[in-house]
């Protein structure tokens, strides 16, 4: 089996070959591969049985072949070595989405102790990486749709580990953003870096998904109930100036539908999180009801002059 992964997955992927359509099926065998074998579940095979001269058809519960161990491990050295390539990536955008796919459905599967190389991994190449901060967000998106409680460990402890560098990044474009953000000349901000803007974008994502899914566990350490308390009110701050912001520039302007994207998700963390852990958001509560009152207001005020 680990021989038919690297000649004839991974390996054609990391440069066996270097056409596309036959890197993106090797690249689609290995997926399904992993959705099905990492950790089998078991499945329902159809058999064709004959009784009394009669043909029916019986559920047998079977259990597909896990991949072994060897396999597991080149598969998760090879992914090391390309979440550590320097952008930009020699691979096409839908062989890097499968990549992303591949690493959201291992780490879901893999605690850290099968897997430990992954997140210091994925933290350290995040800076200014779409790539590796797209394998990131999708990873968090696996696991918030699991329920069980391995997965949900699994989770908490890839959200503490996270938050730090997470919130320093979010910070950090913050930062870069804010002059156009706040300068009332509107061709600055539409002549923004789009890099800039996609790296903000996700990160709003991935915040989002660690503060919907994981609040409490990101409250039980000093240093990141001081993260979450900055994150809710630089995001607080962050509104005030979209909304003032999205008036200057055209409605069908790359910026504009980017920007609004990103307030969305950040009014949509405070709600998510808050309905998930009311008691846990209660302290960041206050003021974001304020927020939400005085837009309801300007948009009153915008329709009934």
């Amino acid at each position: 089996m680990m021989s038919a992964v690297r000649d004839g997955g991974m390996g054609v992927v990391m440069g066996v070959s270097r056409e596309e359509s036959l890197q993106l099926s090797s690249i689609l065998l290995i997926k399904a591969l992993i959705s099905t074998r990492w950790k089998p579940r078991g499945g329902m095979l159809r058999k064709k049985t004959v009784q009394v001269d009669t043909a029916h058809v019986a559920g047998v519960r079977v259990t597909p072949q896990e991949l072994t161990p060897d396999t597991k491990n080149y598969l998760r050295e090879t992914l090391i070595f390309t979440l550590q390539i320097p952008p930009p990536l020699p691979f096409s955008s839908a062989i890097r989405n499968s990549i992303c796919a591949i690493v959201a459905k291992i780490g879901r599967s893999d605690t850290a102790s099968d897997f430990p190389a992954l997140l210091p991994t994925l933290l350290q190449s995040l800076p200014g990486n779409n790539f590796t901060t797209n394998c990131l967000n999708k990873l968090l998106k696996e696991l918030s749709m699991q329920r069980i409680l391995l997965h949900k460990k699994n989770f908490a402890l890839i959200s503490s580990s996270s938050f730090p560098i997470v919130m320093k990044l979010f910070t950090d474009y913050c930062n870069q953003l804010s002059p156009a953000l706040t300068s009332a000349d509107p061709t600055g901000l539409m002549s923004v870096n789009q890099d800039l803007l996609l790296h903000f974008k996700i990160m709003t994502k991935i915040a989002n998904k660690l503060l919907v899914n994981t609040l409490p566990s990101l409250l039980s350490t000093a240093e990141t109930v001081n993260l979450v308390g900055l994150f809710f009110s630089s995001s607080l701050t962050l509104l005030d100036l979209l909304c003032a912001a999205l008036l200057r520039i055209p409605t069908d302007h790359p910026v504009h539908i980017t920007l609004l994207k990103v307030l969305s998700r950040l009014a949509s963390t405070a709600v998510e999180t808050q309905a998930n852990y009311p008691l846990q958001f209660a302290p960041f509560l206050a003021p974001h009801l304020s927020f939400f009152h005085r837009a309801l207001v300007s948009c009153t005020a915008a329709k009934h002059p």
